[in-house]
């Protein structure tokens, strides 16, 4: 019978001295595979379960060595492609590429083959950092990462898991011992809405962030990705004004004209009640008893990524409807998102002022 540590697990990479996914400083486990497929994903390279080849054009010479290695024929050379052959995933074209322009991601490794990239910075972490599981969605793989969980406490490492809630909850239920830190996604209050763009299951996210707040409140950060034209208006500083729709401080009211806003705009003005999704959903996260929030802004930063894999990044190039006619099924030219701009700091002040004025702790960026 194996061991924890003999467990296997798919990750992409495995990242040191982060400091954005947890306390403190912190060693980041990437995991492979998410039942979700947010068009606006950061790390659209952990959505697949399966290992998948990047390859950049960009650093490519075109020197055709990858094309002459491959076993398979897999390779064709107007740029890379599929050729007549299935690729095995061998990553000879890789080891042969003098450029590095191809990258396989999704290695397959042992529990304890990765606690040992972890314990190598462990007299850093100190009492606050520690492992943190990301991705993709660690719970899909979850054998996989309960035994890394089991072991990192063994070893006296904390750890953190950021997850879309996105599970069945027993495997909520088994992992809670053996996790500091819960960074839990609440991308939208409207299960049709989630539904329709990410594929998102929202009534069982709901029930799992009821159950953590119910058990153990303080282990719990809610980060909310604040995407314009799916849980925001679209457009900036002006439309985050305007999303606020002059609602008090307190959340208890709105006032002006942002609540009844329609079109891209208007994917930030639907959902479970009246106002904005963004006031909304504070309000819902209020009312069941969350403690702490971190607002996301919208960025563009994974968008090379999408490339590199062979796939068009929509969100916000006109090619993606908003939120609230894609799940409806009823499109016109006007719910297409288009100049989606990235989020600043400053405008999702008025939402950190309401979050804070609701009695949550708060905060931008994570």
């Amino acid at each position: 019978m194996g061991t924890d540590r003999d467990t296997k697990l798919c990750v992409t990479h495995i990242e040191r001295f982060a400091t954005h996914d947890g306390p403190g400083i912190r060693t980041v486990v990437f995991f492979k595979g998410c039942p979700l497929h947010c068009p606006w994903c950061a790390n659209p390279e952990t959505q697949d379960f399966r290992p998948q080849l990047l390859y950049d054009v960009k650093k490519c010479v075109g020197c055709r060595a990858c094309e002459q290695v491959c076993p398979t024929g897999a390779i064709y050379f107007r740029g890379l492609g599929e050729g007549a052959g299935v690729c095995t995933l061998c990553s000879q074209c890789e080891e042969a590429c003098p450029q590095g322009a191809i990258e396989f991601v999704g290695d397959v490794m042992t529990v304890g083959e990765v606690l040992a990239e972890v314990e190598r910075d462990k007299e850093y972490y100190g009492g606050d950092g520690g492992l943190t599981a990301s991705g993709g969605e660690p719970f899909a793989q979850q054998e996989g990462l309960l035994a890394m969980l089991r072991e990192s406490r063994r070893l006296g490492i904390g750890t953190a898991v950021e997850t879309t809630g996105n599970t069945p909850g027993e495997a909520l239920w088994a992992a809670e011992p053996f996790v500091d830190h819960f960074l839990y996604d609440f991308k939208h209050v409207d299960d049709g809405v989630l539904r329709g763009v990410t594929g998102g299951d929202g009534k069982r996210i709901k029930e799992n962030l009821a159950w953590l707040l119910g058990h153990c409140p303080q282990k719990v950060t809610v980060r909310i990705p604040v995407i314009p034209g799916f849980n925001a208006a679209s457009g900036g500083a002006g439309a985050g004004g305007a999303d606020a729709g002059g609602t008090d401080a307190d959340g208890t009211g709105t006032t002006g004209t942002g609540a009844g806003k329609t079109g891209a705009g208007g994917a930030g003005t639907t959902g479970e009640g009246d106002g904005p999704v963004l006031v909304q959903m504070l309000r819902y996260l209020h009312s069941i008893g969350a403690k702490r929030v971190s607002l996301l802004p919208y960025h563009t930063l994974g968008k090379e990524k999408y490339q590199k894999l062979g796939r068009e990044y929509t969100w916000g190039c006109g090619g993606v409807a908003s939120a609230a006619a894609s799940a409806a099924d009823q499109l016109s030219p006007s719910d297409l998102v288009s100049d989606v701009a990235p989020l600043r700091e400053e405008d999702l002040a008025w939402a950190l002022q309401l979050a804070q004025g609701l009695g949550l702790t708060a905060d931008v960026g994570g």
